[in-house]
């Protein structure tokens, strides 16, 4: 059985960092060269819990 790619999209919605501003976004993985260590390190278990086909409250 073929597995479907859904897509990811990450915003940054609060907070204050000096590489990210509020609002914006990022499609998960195709702009993971844009995204700090810090913040990929953060969504990390959201980010596998959606590959897998769960759900986040």
């Amino acid at each position: 059985m073929e597995k479907s790619i859904i897509p990811i999209e990450i915003e940054i919605y609060e907070g204050s960092c000096v590489v990210h501003q509020t609002g914006e976004r990022y499609s998960y993985p195709e702009d993971i060269g844009s995204i700090c260590p810090w913040l990929l390190d953060s969504i990390n278990s959201m980010v596998r819990v959606m590959q897998f086909g769960g759900n986040l409250p």
